[in-house]
């Protein structure tokens, strides 16, 4: 005997009215099972099919009660009788069970077995049988008596019918033999006459009745196999006609109720059809949302897979609970959540986004319908709830309007100035992202602000520099065209004195006769002109001492205009018209010093005459006092005179004309310093524009000095009447190579 483990102590309580219906093969195995079989054994349909039928053998039914059945079903019997069955999980349950051989065209093809629960006194009756079965104490089979006549049952009811008649005729023959010995034929005839007439209503009357099981056999067999036709004599008017009649209502009816259980059958299985859909579409809506069904009590009844996972409570948990289970304290007291059931319970549907605490408090958001369901009285008995989790997309919406919030926060923040907010919220995500990429973004915004004031400042403060520097260009410019006027008047008086020269010369060379007499004169005239010379000397020293400081001066103004390209360059948009001034003013300072270059080569060429007349004029004093002896000499001297007197008239022109120059440019180097001042005090104006608009923001560190000095233009209080302006005119001096080309060449 098969022994099926584990076994446990629980029973399972059977629903009452259930039948748990099954059909086997001629071997066991299972080949229909229907639901309420396959739910209460614990099995699955998968798992049943093709089973052997004990398979839901209890050890401690006893084995010969299931040879007893076994034995009964092959000899085409049905079996009745109560047994303890297991689960799959080794719970116990016990069912009365009904167990035929089902006959098709006159074979066994099939056993049906039909289950109920059984009466609990029947079943303390059949744990006593169980024990005895094996005990040993009783027997299933019959004995003494029981068993000697058992072969009376075996025997067909017109065998016992002859055997009885038999008996019977007995008595009546000894009757017979009597009479004829007594030679009685008349009471004789009359026995065998009677007993004849009865012989033949007996045989008749068994007959019939003998026959009658079998017309029921054959009439219950046609209906099992849905085959009823009257084969009956229905005209008899005794006891069996009576018989034949009701079971031929009784087949009528049967008949009827097939009809009526096939139409019902046919409609049923065109609601099943039609709810198949309805099936498919609920099964659909399982898969993809949250279902839980509830009592209108609000008590839980069952829920699906995801609504267990959603809330994270197992089925065993919920069931039997209330609904405010997944609402909080405050809001299940409220009048809201008893008009909310109340509403259910009229019928009416409700749907919506609600807050539910899940296990353990989470907090869980779930879009949901609330369905009532309804009887075929329009009477709602449960509700179902249809529900999709859509916390996640609650917190996004939270995190969405937190963030906006704080976006909204900085941009405030932004518009009044203040860089110095952060938003702090911890985010996760692409929020985190944003939120870096803000904070990020007002951090770089501060830096290049706090930048800009640096450079703001620094650009103020070159310009000052600038202004201070261009101050003292033009100051030094207009003295130096003040001694540029100067020279320019001792140049004149120079022409004079070259002049009156040459015409002394002149009148030398005609009062020769008289220049003994004139010798001593001449003489004091030689030295009048080697102190003259002298002056000249020590004026062309000074030139060249002026010239150098304008070379200076050019040089300087040169680097200034560089160092003004360069913040210029610095300052970007704001310092490029100042950039085109700084580098008209390099320009202007490049030919300055090449204009000083010549100068200094012809003021050298001027001394080196210079030199050269005071040589003439020593051997002109020396030749004066040889006059006396040499008359004739002093006609070529004084020819000798005249010619350097005109060379040097010459040369002085030159210079003069060096010195005009020189003058032009000096009044064209005071003009564009004042340009350059004034392009100074402009970008000065708009640093401090610049500035006043960088202190709108507040940045984080240590405080910012964002005030610029004004910076005063020095032309009104430097400048004087009499300074020329520049003469577009001025042809430029003829370039002499110098020994300071390579360093004004470098920049």
């Amino acid at each position: 005997m098969k022994m099926n483990m584990p076994v446990t102590d629980k029973e399972v309580e059977l629903e009452k009215g259930c039948f748990f219906v099954t059909r086997t093969d001629l071997k066991g195995a299972i080949i229909y099972a229907n639901d309420a079989f396959v739910k209460v054994s614990g099995f699955s349909r998968d798992e049943l099919m093709g089973a052997n039928h004990n398979i839901i053998r209890h050890p401690d039914t006893p084995e010969v009660l299931f040879e007893d059945l076994w034995s009964t079903l092959k000899e085409g019997k049905p079996w009745h009788g109560v047994i303890k069955n297991r689960t799959k999980t080794g719970d116990y349950y016990w069912v009365e069970a009904n167990i035929t051989p089902v006959y098709t065209d006159g074979e066994v093809r099939e056993y049906l077995s039909v289950r109920y629960a059984p009466k609990r006194d029947a079943v303390e009756e059949t744990k006593k049988l169980y024990s005895q079965l094996k005990a040993n104490k009783i027997s299933l089979k019959p004995t003494g008596m029981a068993a000697k006549i058992k072969w009376l049952s075996e025997v067909s009811v017109w065998k016992k019918s002859l055997v009885a008649g038999a008996a019977l005729l007995l008595p009546i023959a000894y009757l017979a033999y009597l009479l004829i010995l007594n030679r009685d034929f008349a009471i004789l005839g009359g026995v065998l006459v009677s007993t004849a007439i009865g012989i033949m209503v007996s045989f008749y009357s068994v007959k019939q009745f003998a026959a009658f099981p079998e017309v029921l056999i054959g009439v219950f067999y046609r209906l099992l196999n849905n085959n009823f036709k009257s084969q009956l004599d229905l005209d008899r008017n005794d006891q069996l006609g009576d018989c034949y009649r009701a079971l031929f209502t009784v087949g009528c009816k049967f008949n009827a109720d097939i009809a009526s259980m096939r139409e019902k059958e046919r409609k049923d299985m065109e609601v099943i059809a039609q709810n198949q859909d309805y099936i498919g579409q609920i099964k659909a809506i399982e898969k993809s949302q949250a279902v839980i069904q509830f009592n209108m009590d609000g008590t839980i009844i069952s829920a699906n897979q995801l609504f267990l996972d959603t809330v994270g409570y197992s089925l065993h948990e919920i069931q039997g609970q209330h609904h405010r289970m997944f609402v909080d304290p405050s809001e299940a007291n409220s009048t809201e959540y008893r008009e909310f059931w109340a509403k259910l319970n009229r019928g009416e549907f409700d749907h919506g986004e609600y807050k539910r605490a899940g296990k353990g408090g989470r907090e869980i958001w779930l879009q949901a319908t609330y369905n009532p369901i309804v009887d075929v009285n329009g009477k709602p008995y449960k509700v179902v709830k249809f529900a999709s989790d859509i916390t996640k997309q609650v917190h996004n919406n939270q995190s969405l309007e937190l963030i906006f919030a704080d976006i909204d926060f900085m941009m405030k923040n932004l518009a009044v100035g203040d860089l110095t907010r952060h938003i702090t919220h911890d985010y996760d995500g692409i929020y985190g992202e944003c939120k870096d990429n803000i904070n990020a973004v007002v951090d770089q915004f501060g830096e290049m602000v706090a930048k800009i004031r640096d450079a703001a400042d620094f650009i103020d403060s070159s310009s000052q520099e600038i202004a201070s520097d261009n101050n003292n260009l033009s100051q030094r410019a207009e003295q130096q065209a003040a001694s540029l006027e100067e020279t320019a008047a001792s140049m004149e008086e120079l022409t004079s004195t070259v002049k009156a020269n040459a015409d002394n010369a002149k009148q030398a060379n005609e009062v020769t006769n008289a220049a003994r007499q004139l010798a001593e004169k001449g003489g004091e005239v030689v030295n009048s002109a080697v102190a003259a010379m002298q002056e000249i000397n020590e004026s062309s020293n000074k030139i060249a001492e002026i010239i150098g400081v304008i070379d200076e001066i050019a040089f300087q103004t040169n680097l200034l205009a560089l160092n003004a390209s360069v913040e210029a360059a610095r300052a970007g948009e704001h310092g490029r018209g100042f950039s085109v001034v700084a580098t008209e003013v390099r320009n202007l300072a490049q030919r300055s010093a090449n204009a000083a270059k010549q100068s200094k080569e012809l003021i050298q060429n001027s001394v080196q005459k210079v030199r050269t007349g005071t040589a003439y004029v020593n051997e002109t004093g020396t030749a004066l006092n040889e006059i006396v002896e040499s008359v004739k000499k002093v006609g070529n001297i004084v020819g000798q005179i005249a010619a350097a007197s005109a060379e040097q008239s010459a040369g002085i022109e030159q210079v003069n004309q060096a010195v005009a120059q020189m003058d032009d440019i000096t009044q064209q180097n005071a003009a564009l310093a004042e340009q350059a001042s004034a392009a100074s005090i402009a970008m000065s104006e708009q640093t401090t524009t610049m500035a006043r608009l960088l202190d709108f923001f507040k940045i984080s560190g240590a405080g910012h000095n964002s005030q610029m000095h004004t910076i005063q233009s020095p032309v009104a209080s430097s400048s004087k009447p009499g300074v020329k302006t520049a003469s577009k005119g001025a042809a430029p001096a003829k370039a002499v190579a110098a020994g300071d080309d390579a360093d004004w060449e470098d920049f």
